[in-house]
This record gives structure tokens, sequence and C-alpha cells, in this order.
């Protein structure tokens, strides 16, 4: 039986004809933390409202952008890159936007939003550049095991290991708190591909740059098959230990001893 797992973009799972179950890295972590904020992240990722898909957007743009800019730099125009970058993120962003009928930016804000775009892509690439001799972007990683498929993209793989870019509105400290699931998503990458994992962050506030080891997981394949084992028997709790820092705790009204059908599709 063949099966193409790159063409696999399921928002949440997807059930494979052999049997198995695939993810991407994304929708494992977000499983792994609290099964149920998968609902709210495949409603949000359906919608035709940009401001709320906005985070989403910008950072599909961003991450095109300095993956753009390095292929540049491998072909010795980097100078060539940067000069059209503009053009690049407004093609980037066209296409975007042009998926959403509610909510749409207007000139001011737009203009905002690419400038934020470029001055990110363009810092994640010369700190590329200048720190990393070795440089392997968005390279798609496939592993398969007896129970589970997984589809890992590291935004940048190196001589060093893996670093994934990451944005934020926060200033910039050495105490910067790295989120739970960012350091999971690091965990997944780090145990599968058996190299050192950081990320890199970019603050919008400061325009600073940060890079960050992030805490380390134990136990990341049994994790995933104690959740494929709750997806089996249609047993999805709410992990109550992360509401208090999940993006639609004023959405979920899910009770804590509370399990729900998951379609499987």
């Amino acid at each position: 039986m063949y099966i193409d797992y790159l063409s696999q973009d399921s928002i949440g799972f997807t059930k494979l004809p052999d049997g198995r179950y695939f993810f991407r890295t994304s929708s494992l972590v977000a499983l792994l933390q609290c099964p149920y904020k998968i609902n709210f992240i495949a409603k949000q990722n359906n919608s035709d409202d940009f401001m709320k898909s906005l985070p989403l957007v910008k950072g599909k743009v961003i991450h095109a952008a300095t993956s753009y800019l390095l292929e540049m730099y491998k072909y010795g125009l980097a100078k060539e890159g940067a000069d059209i970058l503009d053009k690049f993120i407004d093609n980037q962003l066209n296409k975007e936007i042009q998926k959403y009928t509610k909510n749409l930016p207007d000139t001011d804000f737009l203009e905002n939003l690419k400038l934020d775009c470029k001055n990110a892509s363009l810092n994640f690439a010369r700190y590329t550049v200048k720190n990393y001799t070795s440089i392997i972007t968005e390279k798609t990683i496939i592993i398969e095991k007896d129970s589970f498929v997984l589809k890992l993209t590291p935004d940048l793989i190196t001589e060093h290991g893996i670093v994934d870019y990451k944005t934020t509105k926060k200033q910039l400290t050495s105490n910067f708190y790295i989120s739970y699931d960012y350091a999971l998503q690091m965990a997944v990458y780090s145990h599968y591909l058996q190299m050192d994992a950081q990320l890199l962050f970019y603050s919008f506030t400061d325009g600073k740059l940060l890079l960050k080891k992030p805490g380390k997981f134990n136990n990341i394949e049994e994790r995933i098959l104690r959740l494929i084992d709750l997806l089996e028997n249609n047993k999805l709790y709410k992990n109550q230990h992360a509401c208090s820092t999940c993006f639609y705790k004023n959405k979920c009204t899910l009770g804590t001893d509370t399990t729900f059908d998951m379609k499987i599709e």
C-alpha cells in the first residue's frame, strides 16, 4: 500500500488506511497538551475571518520569507534577495488574504504587518548566516512507527542541531519564559531526530533576538502511545493543568472529568 505522507496535512490527526495514526508536529503537540484544544484550533483554521487567523498568517509569511532569504544566500544572491523581499512578502500576504472574506486588513494595518514580517525575516536570516555554516531549511522528515507516523518539519537544521524560529510581542530578556508547547515541540524534534534543539525568538517590540534552549521532556514516545490509546477508545480528557495558559480557556466549557467522542476523518 502506497501512502503519500508528504500530502497529509490534517489539522489534528488522521487515521491512515493501514490503521496507524498520522500527526504533524504542531497537531501532535496540541493533542499532547490537551486533546480538547484541537476542536478550537480546527475551527480557527477553518475560519474565514482574517483577524482571528492573524497569528497563523503572520507565521506562515515570516517563515516563507526567511526560507526565501536563506535560499538566495545559498546561491550567492543575498543582496538581490533582500532587494526584492518587499515584493516577495507582498505576494505571500496577498495569497493568504485571498483565503478570507471577513475582517480583512485596511491599508495602514497591512503596511504595519508587512513591516513586521520583513523585520522578523531579515533578523532571522542574518542571524542564521552569521552563526551557522550548514543550513537546511524547512526539510520534511517522516518518522514511521508501528502505530503512528510523524511528519516533522523543523525550520532549520544546522551543524549544531535544530533551530526553530518564533516571534513574540514581549521584550526579550535572559529570563524570558519558554512556553510549555514550544518546549514540547522541541522535545519531539530532539527525541526523533537525535539532535539538540533551540528556539530563536524575535521580538516585535524591541527588535531583539534571543537564542534559548528549552527544558527537557522525558518519555516522549510513551506520551504519544498513551494519546493513541485514548484516541482508539474515544476518551480524550481535558487537561486542567493546561487551562491557565490556554488561548481558548474563555471559550472552553468542558468539565475536567468529561470525555467526548472525537470523530476520525
